[in-house]
């Protein structure tokens, strides 16, 4: 009986640290982005001595670059947040990344993907049956049949 007392106590306090470990990591992907934006941002005004097209190109596409880490970072945080809020954990991000947490919650289309994948794959099955290559597809088919699409790129 000890030794599974033993066994449990060592496992839980791996999985607090697990947990320490997670929040940490987060915290830092959120300083990380919020750091490289503020570096983009630098980068725009960085090169004087060249032409006046060049340099607006190069400042345009540093805002760019900023802004894609800066919405990556509100993103995150607004995905993590209630994660965060629901398991009583210390949030140590900086301010506006926790009002815009509170301010957008995120919203789920997993019911709006799973019925276009349903629909694409069933497309591809139409097409499948009626060309004359039975053996050719573009993809491959598991025995679960789960070889879905799962992509957000597509």
């Amino acid at each position: 009986m000890r030794v599974e007392w033993a066994k449990t106590h060592a496992r839980a306090n791996r999985w607090q640290e697990e947990v320490l470990l997670v929040q940490e990591e987060m915290r830092r992907v959120i300083a990380f982005l919020d750091w490289k934006a503020t570096w983009w941002h630098s980068q725009g005004r960085r090169h004087s001595d060249v032409r006046d097209d060049i340099k607006a190109g190069l400042a345009a596409y540093a805002a760019r670059q900023s802004h894609l880490m800066q919405h990556l970072a509100e993103t995150f945080a607004a995905l993590w947040y209630p994660t965060l809020l629901e398991a009583n954990l210390r949030i140590e991000w900086p301010h506006h990344y926790i009002s815009y947490a509170q301010a957008h919650p995120p919203t789920f289309r997993a019911s709006r993907h799973r019925a276009t994948t349903q629909t694409v794959v069933r497309n591809t099955r139409d097409s499948e049956s009626e060309s004359s290559d039975e053996g050719s597809s573009d993809g491959y088919d598991s025995a679960e049949g789960d070889d879905d699409d799962v992509s957000p790129y597509r």
